[in-house]
């Protein structure tokens, strides 16, 4: 949650022209990056492992939003879309019990 939470400050902060946008978002990426891999869970269903490889995606597309609003790049707002799509279909196709 306070991975999520620092990443929109983070896009707020870019929108805003802040210098230290990069660096909030990053922040929030590599958190949300760490929350993942600690709860990865070890099945032998291959649908759900298929899903939390595109979830790890996500995660390097957050951390490649950061890098590109680093370099003045406004590519950062596709990346943090294609992020947030890929969450949102994770989460739509996930079983219940998972």
């Amino acid at each position: 949650m306070v991975g999520a939470i620092l990443v929109l400050i983070g896009v707020v902060m870019q929108i805003m022209k802040s210098c230290y946008a990069p660096y909030i978002t990053a922040g929030g990426g590599i958190l949300i990056f760490i929350f993942r891999i600690i709860t990865s869970s070890k099945t032998n269903d291959f649908r759900v492992r298929r899903l939390m490889r595109m979830q790890f995606f996500s995660s390097f597309l957050l951390l490649g939003g950061a890098y590109f609003m680093y370099i003045n790049n406004n590519a950062w707002a596709l990346a943090l879309f294609l992020a947030a799509f890929l969450d949102i279909f994770v989460m739509w196709r996930t079983p219940k019990g998972e």
